[in-house]
């Protein structure tokens, strides 16, 4: 029989979780009203979670995941996370950074690349709105 969790063990997992999601978030350079933003909730939303004064639903945990490419095991136990990849084909260019480019530096090049994705759907979100005004 699987031991179930005491109040203070859940406030104690919120808050590793909170923890891990600000990591992701502060990693790709988003600030708190921009993810808020990405995921449709509010910033105070985003701040309680990561504070660890709210826990996450599930959807939230999935497009989480989906934004930062990462997998729901590491937002809930820091464990296995691969994080954002980019898929290298076979083109020249794709092969000579592959060829060129150690995997950390693969890493981060990624999480530019996502991190100027994010900024880009911001970009055309605000444009979008401003648009509708006109």
């Amino acid at each position: 029989m699987t031991k179930r969790l005491t109040k203070e063990g859940k406030m104690a997992l919120r808050k590793e979780i909170g923890t891990r999601l600000r990591g992701l978030r502060k990693s790709f350079g988003l600030s708190i009203d921009v993810l808020a933003e990405q995921l449709g909730i509010t910033p105070s939303h985003i701040g309680l979670m990561e504070r660890g004064e709210r826990g996450l639903s599930a959807e939230f945990l999935i497009s989480v995941s989906a934004l930062f490419q990462c997998s729901s095991d590491f937002l809930l136990t820091g464990k296995d996370f691969s994080g954002p990849s980019i898929k290298f084909g076979s083109s020249p260019a794709a092969t000579t950074i592959d060829l060129l480019l150690n995997d950390h530096a693969k890493q981060k090049l990624s999480e530019f690349i996502m991190s100027l994705s994010l900024q880009q759907n911001a970009n055309e979100k605000a444009s979008d709105a401003s648009q509708q005004e006109n």
